[in-house]
């Protein structure tokens, strides 16, 4: 049986620039449906493939995040669907129309979530405690949630022993706020001031354009480094994904693509794209 974790191992690259001494790389990949796609089965593969480094997902993921409240006694992410109809209410598209097919997408996936069997920080909880080098970066609801009920998620965590490196607010938040950066402060500002009180240790991210010789991504970013001059020890740095689809054509020719793993086994080509995958992100 081929399994499913294998599909969802992708690189990210994540920085913590402008406000912080600290500059990191963290090899990891997008947690969205992580926690979906894993079983007890998925273990040794994790302790393998952390046994040298550690292994970092952003969690609750992409598009997930926006939508997300996760909690111990709700299936899956907790998304809602009142929330769904709120969040299009809010972000209407340009001719001032609901988005009906993102909506129905997202009230598609608000029926599935509620069909998982337990929660899904039980299941990062479970990784976690098997896991040595296991990391979460947690991806804020800014546009739905609240200060309160993100605290709330990454305390439960926090206290279950999670290893959570950091906290984004949101996730590629440019693109979801078409470009608006005052209404995204607006957002998420209480939430990460309440990050701050709860969480002083952990940094807590913003998120930059990733291609500033775009006008729009250069206008995003001007308000966001002014806004971290302006709060001083408030953002820790940033948080941006680079795609490099033509630097990492090589390791994905590498990559076997699919393969059914054992435990004490060594897969010569899937750690040969790895290793290039990590060099790659290095340069």
């Amino acid at each position: 049986m081929i399994r499913k974790m294998k599909f969802i191992i992708c690189f990210a690259f994540i920085c913590f620039l402008l406000t912080t001494k600290l500059h990191a790389q963290v090899i990891g990949g997008n947690g969205e449906g992580f926690t979906k796609a894993y079983s007890q089965e998925d273990i040794p593969f994790l302790q393998t493939l952390t046994k040298q480094h550690p292994l970092a997902i952003r969690w609750p993921g992409g598009s997930d995040a926006k939508l997300a409240f996760p909690s111990l006694n709700v299936p899956g992410i907790g998304i809602r669907k009142d929330s769904v109809y709120s969040l299009y209410e809010k972000f209407k598209d340009e001719n001032g129309l609901v988005k009906d097919e993102a909506l129905n997408k997202d009230l598609r996936k608000a029926e599935m979530d509620k069909l998982e069997g337990r929660s899904a920080l039980i299941d990062l909880i479970e990784i976690s405690k098997e896991v040595k080098n296991f990391e979460v970066i947690y991806s804020l609801n800014v546009m739905t949630g609240t200060a309160q009920s993100n605290v709330s998620a990454i305390q439960t965590l926090l206290d279950s022993g999670v290893n959570i490196i950091g906290i984004v607010a949101g996730n590629e938040t440019f693109y979801s706020y078409e470009y608006d950066w005052e209404r995204y402060e607006h957002d998420f500002e209480p939430i990460i001031i309440l990050c701050k009180e709860k969480f002083p240790n952990i940094p807590r991210l913003l998120c930059i354009a990733h291609e500033p010789k775009r006008k729009t991504h250069n206008s995003w970013n001007t308000g966001l480094i002014k806004y971290v001059k302006e709060t001083g020890d408030l953002i820790s740095g940033t948080d941006v994904h680079l795609y490099l689809a033509e630097e990492l054509k090589a390791a994905a020719q590498v990559h076997p693509k699919q393969i059914v793993f054992k435990r004490n086994t060594y897969y010569e080509t899937l750690d040969s794209a790895f290793q290039k995958y990590i060099r790659i992100y290095k340069q």
